[in-house]
């Protein structure tokens, strides 16, 4: 399943790729984060205004994310140069806490399309909650 707007949402039989992968090879890919079914502890689909929120919560046993600490005399030089942005990490690969999970916007899509999508890729020790609005 792909969110196919920007592509930086995809699932497979092997797990969840989020964000967008760059094509050159020899640059380090920042912009993308690959989560195998295996560190999934749960996802949850809610309907967000133009499409769904889908929310992948991590196992316990998942390998800690590595967040980049920036110094801040680079924060500083970074409001001086206007390609700072290729410094930063996209926030679509920014963890969340309580529980640790991530969040992906998916535009233009149901809920319960996505949900019956990621339940038929999923492993079945995976479960894919289908939330209500309230």
């Amino acid at each position: 399943m792909r969110n196919s707007a920007h592509q930086a949402f995809a699932a497979d039989t092997d797990g969840i790729r989020l964000g967008v992968r760059l094509r050159d090879p020899k640059r380090p890919d920042r912009m993308c984060k690959y989560i195998p079914w295996a560190e999934i502890q749960q996802v949850r689909i809610a309907p967000a205004h133009a499409g769904s929120t889908v929310d992948i919560v991590l196992a316990p046993s998942a390998s800690a994310p590595r967040t980049r600490q920036v110094p801040v005399p680079v924060l500083i030089a970074m409001t001086l140069l206007p390609l700072s942005y290729r410094l930063l990490t996209p926030q679509l690969l920014c963890p969340r806490t309580d529980p640790l999970r991530y969040t992906a916007p998916l535009y233009r899509a149901a809920p319960t399309q996505v949900a019956a999508a990621l339940r038929t890729l999923a492993p079945a020790s995976v479960p894919v909650a289908e939330m209500t609005s309230a």
